[in-house]
């Protein structure tokens, strides 16, 4: 019974971690595109750097315009291809942070969600117990009033004949007048 009143509960749990999960697996794929562009950045910086180390002071020395220019031409296309994957990598890393941000609000939609099947949980341990707290209160209850029924009075704290009380009471004091006398 107490796992159909949660199924509902439980399945929203179960919805939500695949969206997490999924999400996860999104950002996971947004980290590696997002390492790969910076380091194709990187790459690209140092390959245009070590290129005009090793050329740039040749064309310089031989003079020849034609190549100069080509290499002009050459180093420019190749700035701009830097500047391009940079503008990718800028926009592989903004794409990260949306969807590092999406997993964060899953996280908490599946923790909100655990603590609410918790709480219910706890609610309905709750309620099983006050349920079975009263059975036994009421079987002592019956069980006081069989013992009492039976020595034909009732014990301290139920309805009973005061004959009954009185009886008792004197009873006790009829022991105690025997026990100082011997």
């Amino acid at each position: 019974m107490t796992t159909a009143l949660l199924q509902p509960l439980l399945a929203l749990l179960e919805q939500a971690e695949r969206e997490r999960d999924e999400a996860v697996l999104t950002m996971e794929r947004s980290r590696k595109a997002m390492t790969e562009a910076a380091n194709q950045v990187q790459s690209l910086r140092q390959w245009r750097s070590d290129y005009q180390a090793k050329w740039g002071a040749q064309f310089a020395q031989i003079g020849r315009a034609e190549i100069i220019r080509c290499y002009q031409e050459f180093m420019q296309r190749l700035t701009e291809a830097i500047a391009d994957q940079e503008r990718t990598a800028e926009q592989r890393s903004l794409t990260f942070n949306t969807l590092r941000a999406q997993v964060q609000q899953f996280e908490q939609r599946v923790i909100a969600v655990t603590q609410l099947i918790e709480r219910r949980q706890k609610e309905m341990s709750l309620a099983e117990q006050r349920r079975e707290q009263k059975v036994t209160d009421e079987l002592a209850s019956r069980l006081r009033d069989v013992r009492g029924a039976a020595l034909g009075m009732s014990l301290p704290g139920s309805q009973g004949s005061k004959l009954g009380r009185s009886h008792l009471w004197s009873n006790d004091l009829g022991q105690d007048f025997i026990n100082t006398l011997t």
